[in-house]
């Protein structure tokens, strides 16, 4: 099982039967928290993926991320990172 973190004390969940599970969940509750998502094994505490935010505006142009989650011109998540 899986739990999904925000780094802001609040909304966080628990009981994903899979990474994919919790990183789905966590993608539609995403809001601007200028704080990384974090995914955890639940049975060993171990993070197992993060989602970074990154407070400047996203250039498409560079191409540096598939699957933001963008908050206007002024920050967004970049995609998960499997750790």
């Amino acid at each position: 099982m899986y739990r999904v973190y925000f780094n802001t004390g609040a909304g966080n969940a628990t009981g994903f039967e899979s990474v994919e599970d919790a990183k789905r969940y966590a993608d539609v509750v995403a809001s601007y928290t200028q704080e990384k998502i974090c995914i955890y094994d639940e049975d060993t505490d171990e993070l197992v993926s993060v989602r970074q935010w990154v407070g400047l505006p996203l250039d498409n142009d560079l191409g540096l991320t598939e699957d933001p989650i963008c908050f206007g011109n002024f920050s967004y998540y970049d995609d998960w990172e499997d750790v």
